[in-house]
């Protein structure tokens, strides 16, 4: 809630409002724009799960509130949740925002440098499920080799980036690219057909 203590603001929730369709689309853009002004920091290269982080607050949230704030998932960045704000950005159009976070959460972009590598600490070719925000260890990578985030990560750019999602028997095409990209070649196979 956003009169809380703790966890005022989700990107999960936010994010789904807008995949969802659930929530009217005026509320769906300003939940996503509070995702990007609250919890998106480029500087770090981090989209958080949520803030603040469960702490000293009345409330039990579980075993969440078992990690240090800004740990795994409590207030550091939970990959699949950065990847559904991909989503929710590419759903609304917003091409440069959703190829921009897909950038910052591709692997090998968090460790261009030396310094880049000694901070992140894992490997820099697979996907990771979580990365730190607590002060002193910020832009760690925690879990590697998570496949759910790898999966999402790959059906973020392809399906809604790029645009190319199957729906049943059918090819739908609705990429959300950016601005500056010319555009952009694909070759899909499916059974003896190439498109």
């Amino acid at each position: 809630s956003s009169t809380s203590q703790e966890c005022r603001i989700d990107s999960i929730a936010q994010s789904w409002a807008v995949i969802s369709g659930a929530a009217p689309a005026e509320r769906a853009s300003g939940a996503v724009a509070e995702v990007e002004r609250q919890l998106v920091k480029p500087a770090d290269k981090l989209a958080l799960l949520f803030a603040p982080p469960f702490d000293q607050g009345a409330h039990d949230p579980g075993y969440i509130k078992g990690y240090p704030p800004g740990l795994r998932e409590n207030g550091g960045q939970y990959t699949h949740g950065a990847i559904w704000l991909i989503v929710a950005e590419a759903l609304q159009g917003n091409g440069d925002k959703a190829a921009a976070l897909f950038a910052m959460l591709n692997p090998i972009n968090r460790t261009l440098t030396a310094d880049d590598v000694d901070r992140y600490k894992v490997e820099p070719y697979v996907v990771v499920a979580d990365v730190y925000s607590a002060e002193g260890l910020v832009g760690r990578g925690g879990w590697t080799w998570y496949t759910g985030s790898a999966g999402w990560l790959y059906r973020a750019g392809v399906e809604w980036i790029l645009g190319l999602r199957r729906a049943g028997d059918s090819l739908r095409i609705a990429p959300s690219i950016p601005r500056d990209w010319p555009g952009f070649r694909a070759t899909l196979r499916r059974g003896a057909a190439t498109y």
